[in-house]
């Protein structure tokens, strides 16, 4: 039951923590800047699949449905799998401090004025991206449920689309 708690509260924490600060951060970037190639088709998709995520996890801790497709039921995992969203979020924080004001969301990308080489873009180059989909993988690892593998499958195919379009016009910067 220790597990089922810790992995009920990890996931709420993750979710109300990266929403306010999604929230505050795409009400505030530069839409001045130059627009770069988006796919739009992201952000119905994202806020469908992660309250559907949460509610589909939270269910995996607590109840057998066999409609959830739980590949595990162990306390550990669900353990483990809480750590590595907590990781995630962590890298999900430190990325957006580091990026500053060069933040733009993937349904709207924007050319940034600089190429960040600080905090985790000093190792990775789209960290945030990164950081998302570990805390997608840790949700799927902790609740057991192959429908969070199916999200965090769909959510990582977004972010490596965007990830190529930042890119190339980060590689045209130099």
């Amino acid at each position: 039951m220790t597990a089922q708690v810790l992995s009920t509260v990890v996931l709420i924490f993750a979710v109300v923590f990266s929403s306010m600060r999604y929230r505050a951060l795409n009400s505030r970037y530069p839409k001045e800047r130059a627009e770069l190639a988006s796919d739009a088709s992201f952000l119905p998709v994202y806020v469908t699949l992660v309250p559907l995520g949460t509610v589909v996890a939270v269910c995996s801790y607590w109840m057998d449905w066999q409609f959830l497709l739980k590949i595990h039921d162990c306390a550990a995992l669900q353990l483990f799998g809480s750590f590595v969203s907590l990781a995630g979020l962590f890298g999900f924080e430190a990325s957006i401090r580091a990026l500053g004001a060069n933040y733009s969301p993937c349904y709207d990308l924007r050319v940034p004025p600089e190429r960040v080489k600080a905090g985790p873009y000093r190792w990775i180059a789209h960290p945030i991206y990164v950081s998302n989909v570990t805390i997608l993988i840790g949700v799927f690892i902790s609740s057991g449920s192959l429908w969070l593998a199916l999200v965090a499958l769909i959510v990582g195919i977004y972010y490596w689309r965007s990830a190529r379009v930042e890119s190339r016009a980060l590689a045209r910067m130099g």
